[in-house]
């Protein structure tokens, strides 16, 4: 099993309750005689991570061999305060391993994670990713769950419905929210025989659900970010639809709709833009989506422009189409990111 150095000088000398002067000292002082009873072994005790300032990093053997000495030097203590460090120190690396594993997962969230409700729900392949297992533990551990303790449906987990023509496949995908999550890596936890396997899938358990439920909170901070642009692009655009130019009255019972002109789906980035939302009549907003094949599929202003010409050429004027012109070339740098 590799060597790990973890430990920072100023983590050791904090650990140890000495200043970072005594722990140079004493470091010095390891290596001042080579024949004497004690000694650090580069590669082993510690490593080198700055050779310019001489810094250091420490597995959990160089800092216990520090400990010993200051107890053997009557500063008694010292080794069982470095070992409960250690312990500490062991967990924290534990836990942001974990959530490296599962942060790499939903770094890319396309095709891992939906939205539900405003709660986030990640795929079942992204899930055995994250645990590290394979598809016939997933099933067997969700055959185990559905017969002794109900996953609860659109609370622990959704069911979505999936056509792939490429592949010719169709059916239902599985899709876990944090608590879902929490039950099935729980589950197959408790299954496994190798300790070091059953910890890491136990320290993943917590920090999944923790990742789910920032998710969740940024996803309830976004939706109130777009929900408050959409009114401020409304109240811009005096309540009017920008193509028909017609307000809302006892007439002209229109409700309006602030639309994307570049996708949340394909640019979430620009989601709150104001710039990037413009006031059009709700049935204009379902035709437009319809144009494109669908509210899923994601769109430009390009796209707008060219479903305005060609379905609305009467309202083409030159005053829209130097308005959405202009929003391309505002946000062509933000698109591009």
């Amino acid at each position: 099993m590799p060597i790990k150095f973890t430990i920072s000088e100023e983590e050791l000398a904090k650990a140890l309750d000495i200043s970072h002067q005594k722990l140079l000292d004493i470091i010095e002082f390891f290596d001042s005689d080579p024949d004497d009873e004690w000694d650090l072994v580069e590669g082993k005790d510690y490593i080198v991570i700055r050779p310019s300032l001489g810094m250091k990093k420490f597995s959990d053997k160089g800092a216990l061999e520090i400990a010993y000495y200051l107890d053997a030097h009557g500063n008694l203590g010292f080794v069982h305060r470095i070992k409960d460090f250690i312990t500490q120190n062991s967990n924290r690396l534990k836990h942001a391993l974990a959530q490296r594993i599962i942060q790499e997962e939903f770094s890319e969230p396309q095709d891992k994670i939906v939205q539900v409700n405003g709660r986030n729900f990640v795929h079942k392949q992204c899930l055995r990713r994250i645990l590290e297992t394979n598809g016939q533990t997933i099933k067997r551990t969700l055959e185990y769950l559905r017969q002794n303790s109900p996953l609860e449906i659109d609370i622990d987990y959704v069911e979505r419905n999936f056509h792939n023509p490429k592949k010719q496949k169709q059916g239902q995908q599985l899709w876990f929210s944090g608590k879902g999550c929490v039950i099935v890596s729980r589950e197959i936890s408790q299954t496994l025989k190798d300790k070091a396997r059953r910890s890491k899938c136990r320290t993943i358990t917590v920090e999944i659900e923790k990742a789910l439920q920032a998710l969740d909170n940024d996803t309830k901070n976004i939706s109130r970010k777009i929900e408050n642009a959409k009114i401020r692009a409304k109240k811009r655009d005096k309540k009017t639809c920008q193509i028909k130019l017609i307000k809302p009255n006892s007439i002209n019972q229109m409700i309006l709709t602030a639309h994307h002109l570049y996708s949340v789906k394909g640019y979430p980035h620009l989601a709150s833009v104001v710039d990037n939302l413009i006031t059009i009549d709700s049935i204009i907003h379902q035709e437009f989506h319809s144009w494109m094949g669908g509210f899923d599929q994601p769109c430009t202003v390009q796209d707008f422009i060219d479903f305005v010409v060609e379905r609305y050429p009467e309202h083409a004027n030159e005053t829209l189409m130097q308005r959405l012109y202009q929003v391309k070339n505002i946000l062509k740098v933000e698109v591009a990111k």
